[in-house]
This record gives structure tokens, C-alpha cells and sequence, in this order.
């Protein structure tokens, strides 16, 4: 799925009447594929934000509009367009589970015959001081993806870059989409594509201000360091980070076709059908991102030169003879944690000389690939 690039209007009440309108046009006009209305205003009244995207949404009637009201869970209920493509609320699961609320208001508003995407906030600005360990995260990341369609993360405050690690983490567990709001910038944005299906974009695409009301907004906000911005769109900025997003989804689109070339070659080499061999790579990269569809068919090739009675499963007394046919010398050590953290392999077959299959063979594999 091509990755997503939404651009915030920050919306502030002064010099409301048609501005909403122009910074739409900024977004749109210069490859955004959606954006978000959000007041810039601690304490802008919720009719204010919901008149701005009246505007735009007559004005842009088939394009791709949510709104962040910045206010609780279910106060957001009483004002959410019900032609809004998507509500997003910084509210979910980090340090502090507010997970609850964003159910209730998610339910409430599919009553109300809302039909949009959720964003709900996970490990979000100033709820993610601490990012627990993966066991933790796991759950968390489940948790939030029964009451969200969209998890959407951050860095610690405005404009400061999530890390890497953080946002690795959480995409490794996601079922669903995954969002990247604040921090994002036409510099960084190729290193966090690989781990996120939406950036959501705000400072990083504002031009430069001097303005005192502004710069006071956003020194409020936490932002770290000199370069305020005023809330307005920059379209050379918008441009730029359109254009790398656009590059980005072209080099996937083209590594995807050879990816098919390569499945179609390997499977009629080693003579199954490529939906069986596409369904070994899924196992395979479950458990290690880097396997790739050469080192699977030479696993698939050297598990058949052993089996000899090609019923489908040798003896694990076997395991390492094969791995080493493919130039890997596990140790003892490392064959038995190995076979003990194998899904399909019980106590009786590492022990007792059991029988283990392909598919099992090959998460055997690559879990050994990922420590090597």
C-alpha cells in the first residue's frame, strides 16, 4: 500500500473568514494527499474549528479532510462531522491508558452514522516518556487497535522526530496502520517511511515567523528550539516532502514487480506453485525481515536434496546437517533453544527424535538468520 502524506492546517481565530480555504488550497495543490484542521489556539471554541471545515469541505467536497478538535474523547462526540473522512484524537494508550474513552467515542460516533477512519494516539506527545519493552508494547499496540483504525505516534513534543527504534517497534507488532504525527520533515521522512503507513505533517512544512502570537503558541508547546513557525503552509516545503513520499512509493512499486519476477522464477525453478512459495516467505519474514525469496528457495531446496522419502518432514536429528548444507554451524546450544521456541516443535520432538516440516524448518531458519 503506497505510503500516505496528510498535511495540518493549524487553525487560529484570527483572520479566520476563507484562510482555512487558501491553506487547503497550499496542501492539495502541491501533491498532500489528505489533510487534518486542528486549532493552533489552546482554548478555540469547538464551533470555530468545525465552521473552518465546513468551508473546506464545500470547497473541496471529494477530497481526503479529518479534524483533531484537540478535546476529550467525548466532547469530540457532540461536534464531529459525520462527512469527516477521519477524527483524530490525541487521546489512546502510552504511559496513561485512556484506551476507554476512545472506545465510548468511537462507538458513539459509528451510531451516530460516522463512517470514518479513527486516528487514536499511541505512545503520543507527552504520553510516551517511557516506551515499555516489547512484551508490553505488544499488547498495548492489540489493545489500541480494538478501539482505533489508525495508531498514530510521535515524538516527545511539537516538532521534535520520533525515534527510529520506537517507531520500529511498534510497526513490528501492528496489524493495522500505523501514523507518524509531528517531527516529520522532507530530511527525515525517508528514514521513517519503511516503519509507517501515514505521516501526518504540520511544523515541518510551515514557513518561518517573527510573529509574537505565534512564536508564544508554539514556545507553549514545547517546540525545542529557535525556529517557530507561523501556521501557515509553505508549498515549496509541501512540495518537496510530496515528492519524496511520491519517489519512495515508485522505488516500492518497482521493487514489488521484481519481488512478483523473482517469486514466478523461483517457484517454477523449484516446481510449487508461487502461491505456496509466497506463502513461505510470509513465514519466513514474520520472524525475520531481512530473509528474502533467494535464501527461502535454497532453504526449501536443501530441506528436499535430505528428504529423501519426500514425505514433507525429516527427523530433528537432521536440522543441523541441512543447516549446514547451507554453509550455517548452529551449536548444540543454539539447535536446542531453537527447536524449544519453534511454534510447531513440542518437548517430545526435540528430545525424542521426533519429525519436523518445512515450514517449521524454515522459522527454525530464520531465526537463526536474525541472531547471525
Amino acid at each position: 500500500m503506497p505510503k500516505r502524506f496528510f498535511a495540518v492546517l493549524h487553525l487560529f481565530s484570527e483572520d479566520i473568514e476563507g484562510r482555512s480555504i487558501e491553506q487547503a488550497k497550499v496542501a492539495f495543490s502541491n501533491g498532500a494527499d489528505g489533510i487534518f484542521m486542528i486549532p493552533a489556539e489552546g482554548g478555540m471554541k469547538p464551533e470555530v474549528t468545525l465552521s473552518c471545515y465546513h468551508q473546506v469541505r464545500t470547497a473541496f467536497p471529494s477530497a481526503f479532510i479529518g479534524v483533531n478538535f484537540m478535546l476529550p474523547p467525548h466532547t469530540v462526540i457532540k461536534y464531529a462531522p459525520k462527512d469527516a473522512d477521519a477524527i483524530w484524537t490525541d487521546y489512546g494508550i502510552g504511559v496513561r491508558d485512556n484506551s476507554k474513552d476512545v472506545w465510548d467515542m468511537m462507538n458513539n460516533l459509528a451510531n451516530n452514522g460516522w463512517k470514518g477512519q479513527l486516528f487514536g494516539g499511541f505512545y503520543f506527545k507527552g504520553n510516551n516518556s517511557v516506551i515499555p519493552s516489547d512484551m508490553t508494547l505488544k499488547e498495548h499496540v492489540e489493545k489500541m487497535e480494538m478501539v482505533s483504525d489508525v495508531l498514530t505516534t510521535s515524538g516527545s513534543t511539537t516538532g521534535v522526530p520520533i525515534e527510529i527504534d520506537v517507531v520500529h517497534r511498534i510497526s513490528k507488532f501492528a496489524q493495522k496502520q500505523v501514523c507518524v504525527a509531528s517531527g516529520v520533515t522532507s530530511d527525515n521522512v525517508q528514514d521513517i517511511l519503511p516503519y509507517t503507513d501515514i505521516v501526518i505533517i504540520g511544523t515541518g512544512i510551515e514557513v518561518d515567523s517573527e510573529d509574537p502570537v505565534h512564536i508564544e503558541f508554539y514556545k507553549s508547546a514545547g517546540l525545542p528550539h529557535a525556529a517557530v513557525k507561523v501556521g501557515s503552509l509553505c508549498a515549496q516545503k509541501v512540495s518537496a516532502l510530496s515528492k519524496k513520499i511520491k519517489m519512495y512509493n515508485q522505488s516500492q512499486a518497482l521493487e514489488s514487480h521484481a519481488n512478483d519476477e523473482k517469486l514466478i522464477e523461483y517457484s517454477e525453478y523449484l516446481e510449487i506453485p508461487r502461491e505456496k512459495f509466497m506463502k513461505f516467505e510470509e513465514i519466513a519474514k514474520e520472524i525475520n525481515q531481512n530473509i528474502d525469496s533467494e535464501q527461502v528457495a535454497e532453504a526449501f531446496e536443501a530441506f528436499n536434496l535430505f528428504d529423501k522419502d519426500g514425505d514433507g518432514y525429516m527427523l530433528t536429528k537432521e536440522f543441523r546437517t541441512i543447516m549446514r548444507s547451507l554453509g550455517l554451524s548452529p551449536t548444540y546450544l543454539e539447535l536446542v533453544e531453537l527447536m524449544d521456541n519453534c511454534p510447531g516443535l513440542n518437548d517430545d520432538k526435540v528430545h525424542g527424535g521426533g519429525l519436523f516440516s518445512f515450514e517449521e524448518f524454515l522459522m527454525m531458519y530464520a531465526s537463526f538468520m536474525r541472531l547471525h
